[in-house]
């Protein structure tokens, strides 16, 4: 059952498509979902429940591997079964590009558990995510990266990511240091 409160927003969007811009308009392609309302991979507010509520009610919620294993110990494979089992809906994986050899390998595995359990985005932060783009593109899945700077954008854009998840100074624990305007006019 949707949330009250979105339902209403719903019901605009599905009946007025044509006036989201272009990029919303890829973001809800690429995403699968119906609103473009983005629950980011929060630490620690990746529980399967409400990235599962999220994408349940038409927006596209994300988990966080080292939240879901970690803080609310499920097994990887476990956690994103639940979220499944939750909803219907689509949903991504985030995954935090360090240069770890321990978490590399642990990464890795995740990234193929993901696909196994039919997962098709990924959203990753920090790091160049081109090997991840490698991977994502032989199973089918989007690739979008957190930005901060323009020229941020610029390198993992050549890197082959599908998109970007431009940060702002509005975004609550991120590290966007520029309002909306400012970025967006920097980017286009």
């Amino acid at each position: 059952m949707k949330p009250r409160c979105l339902l209403p927003l719903t019901r605009r969007l599905s009946t007025r498509r044509e006036l989201l811009s272009a990029s919303t308009r890829r973001l809800l392609a690429d995403t699968g979902a119906s609103i473009p309302i983005v629950k980011g991979p929060m630490y620690p507010g990746s529980n399967p429940e409400l990235v599962a509520a999220v994408s349940a009610a038409g927006g596209f919620g994300v988990v966080q591997p080292i939240s879901l294993t970690h803080l609310y110990g499920y097994d990887f494979r476990e956690g994103l079964r639940l979220i499944k089992s939750i909803t219907s809906r689509p949903f991504g994986v985030n995954f935090t590009i360090l240069e770890n050899a321990k978490y590399k390998r642990q990464m890795e595995e995740w990234m193929d558990i993901s696909v196994d359990e039919g997962v098709k985005f990924f959203l990753t932060s920090l790091g160049k995510p081109g090997k991840i783009v490698a991977f994502a593109e032989r199973h089918g899945v989007k690739v979008y990266h957190d930005v901060h700077t323009p020229e941020v954008a610029r390198k993992v854009a050549d890197e082959g990511v599908a998109g970007l998840n431009c940060l702002n100074s509005s975004m609550g624990g991120q590290t966007g240091n520029r309002s909306v305007f400012t970025l967006t006019l920097t980017l286009t």
